[in-house]
């Protein structure tokens, strides 16, 4: 059964002109996730992202710990239901 789930996540820290945003749009296209990942004004970075929920839960774990460069000191989470808004994953 594919379980079929959103994400909306905001991550802290260091992830900001650190490839973030690429390593994010890399991994999750690499686990069929759709949806998009972009900058905010205060420094964080900020994932929608939607399909099966393993991978879901995959993402997660990369978002918390980033690529090489980068530093994450804090993440917020919130499950959401799936929409099926995406066609892919991209950066924003």
């Amino acid at each position: 059964m594919n379980d079929l789930v959103g994400v909306k996540m905001t991550v802290r820290g260091f992830v900001q002109g650190v490839g973030f945003r690429y390593f994010i749009m890399k991994y999750a296209s690499s686990l069929d996730l759709s949806g998009y990942v972009c900058n905010r004004q205060d420094g964080s970075v900020f994932i929608k992202a939607e399909g099966n929920s393993n991978a879901i839960s995959n993402l997660i774990v990369a978002a918390s710990q980033g690529p090489p460069r980068s530093y994450v000191t804090d993440k917020s989470i919130i499950h959401e239901a799936y929409t099926g808004s995406f066609s892919e994953f991209s950066i924003k």
